[in-house]
């Protein structure tokens, strides 16, 4: 299981980054082989751990072995 951030107002990060990324990691670094189940949120890496919505997809993912889709 992998989340990753793919956070738009960042002026900065998107001159060093060319693909999605959270200001900090690229979505293509979030891969991991033998990953269950991979998911995007539109979250700043330094915000993931304040999150709610990665918190409530955390523990989806930890009930079901799944994140939760819309």
């Amino acid at each position: 299981m992998t989340a990753a951030g793919d956070f738009k107002p960042r002026p900065l990060p998107n001159r060093l980054f060319r693909a999605p990324n959270d200001g900090k990691v690229s979505v293509a670094a979030t891969h991991v082989a033998g990953q269950s189940d991979h998911l995007i949120l539109p979250v700043a890496h330094t915000a993931m751990i304040y999150s709610q919505p990665v918190a409530d997809q955390v523990a989806h993912f930890l009930r079901e072995g799944r994140f939760k889709r819309p």
